[in-house]
């Protein structure tokens, strides 16, 4: 079975994601992305730094459901 480690999820849009949203706060910033193709909801929404001029990814969300979701299991 092959996932992706970073979107913790099997699937993912043929055409990848877009950035829809940033907002930024001194040396942090969040950021929500968006699949470039219909079907792929919810957003994914990340927190990055910016150490030494460089912008890093601190936390991703995923594309499974939210935590307490069964998903109507």
């Amino acid at each position: 079975m092959d996932a992706d480690p970073i979107l913790c999820a099997q699937d993912f849009p043929e055409k990848g994601f877009k950035v829809s949203k940033v907002k930024i706060e001194g040396e942090k910033a969040k950021v929500t992305y968006t699949a470039r193709q219909e079907g792929w909801d919810p957003p994914i929404k990340a927190e990055l730094v910016l150490m030494k001029g460089t912008w890093l990814i601190a936390h991703i969300g995923s594309l499974g459901p939210p935590p307490g979701d069964l998903g109507g299991l």
